[in-house]
């Protein structure tokens, strides 16, 4: 999608291989061919149809003139358009400053697809959807010799960048255990999108856990193993962390405020399956996470006895815990030795 054009006013040199504004004087190279501030009937550039809309267009003129008015630099100088390029001459007609013959060019916040060049009463264009940075152009003037470029004009399209964000998800990975006793369990946090983050876990448990999100860093594209610490009974849990606003619509991110909740409490279905005795999570615990809907709810849960007294901001983006592969039935600890921690 094209943005309006705001004009940059950027100015420069022919030596520094800056466009510039207007100088005094004006007027074309002399092998260019071309009449200042336009080209003559038929032999006219424009971006209809070429790839990207209109940009700019730049006559090569006299830039700076001494005090006996003999021309002393040479440049590029926007005649339609805005400002947006940054054109360096790299080759030259026998050496002379006035006769252009290959440009470089760059355009803050847009792709060049298209260049038209006109010189010698002859055009030629370069294109490539992908972008154009460099042009070598090949005009002829009526008499079969090289000539030099008069003006160019330049075609493209907004630089749209897709934004560096992050995207986690966290799984169950294993129960630690002490003499066959659970003492915590791991969780694999995996960062799907190349920004790096730093995150946070809240978990509902027997006790519960919660690491704010300054304590943790997960660099792009990487999976990191994270203890649960003393979670040994997961209930259920978040992974969530900071990012820019741009990143909710970008990669359909959940933010906290709009959280949905905790649809089954995952760790424990039935307290009652375990076999070590008295199960930390009692039936009431089990109940109160059930009805968990909101950010606000799951809130509320961390501040039971014994929980700490920090809360998961609104505005971080979040994902649960995926506990599925903790799923107790008969009797857990024998048919479940696979997920215990080697």
């Amino acid at each position: 999608m094209l943005r309006a054009l705001g004009a940059i006013g950027a100015a420069g040199t022919f030596g520094s291989g800056l466009a510039t504004a207007r100088g005094p004087g004006g007027g074309g190279p002399p092998g260019g061919g071309g009449p200042p501030g336009g080209n003559p009937p038929g032999q006219s550039c424009d971006c209809e149809d070429s790839a990207g809309a209109f940009l700019a267009k730049y006559d090569f003129e006299c830039i700076e003139y001494d005090e006996y008015d003999e021309c002393v630099e040479w440049g590029f100088v926007l005649a339609e358009g805005e400002d947006v390029l940054d054109i360096t001459v790299t080759e030259r007609k026998d050496g002379d400053d006035d006769e252009p013959l290959t440009v470089e060019f760059t355009a803050d916040g847009f792709v060049v697809q298209s260049v038209c060049a006109y010189g010698g009463r002859d055009t030629d264009t370069v294109e490539d959807e992908d972008g154009v940075t460099e042009f070598a152009t090949d005009l002829t003037n009526p008499g079969g010799q090289q000539a030099a470029i008069s003006n160019l004009t330049f075609c493209g399209e907004d630089d749209e960048q897709d934004p560096v964000c992050a995207e986690l998800t966290a799984e169950f990975n294993c129960t630690v255990t002490d003499l066959d006793e659970p003492t915590g369990h791991r969780i694999d946090v995996t960062n799907l999108n190349v920004g790096d983050t730093e995150f946070g876990l809240a978990i509902l448990d027997s006790p519960d856990e919660f690491v704010d999100v300054d304590g943790r860093f997960i660099k792009g594209e990487t999976t990191q193993t994270v203890p649960g610490r003393d979670a040994s009974f997961p209930l259920g849990g978040i992974v969530f962390w900071e990012d820019g606003d741009e990143c909710e619509e970008f990669k359909g991110l959940t933010r906290a405020e709009d959280w949905g909740g905790i649809e089954t409490p995952i760790g424990i279905p039935d307290p009652d399956a375990f076999n070590w005795g008295s199960a930390p999570a009692s039936r009431s615990r089990y109940d109160e996470v059930v009805g968990i809907e909101s950010i606000e709810e799951f809130n509320d849960a961390l501040d039971a006895p014994g929980a700490p007294e920090e809360e998961v901001p609104t505005d971080v983006y979040v994902a649960e815990i995926d506990y599925s592969s903790l799923d107790p039935e008969e009797d857990w600890q024998d048919e479940q030795d696979e997920f215990f921690c080697g």
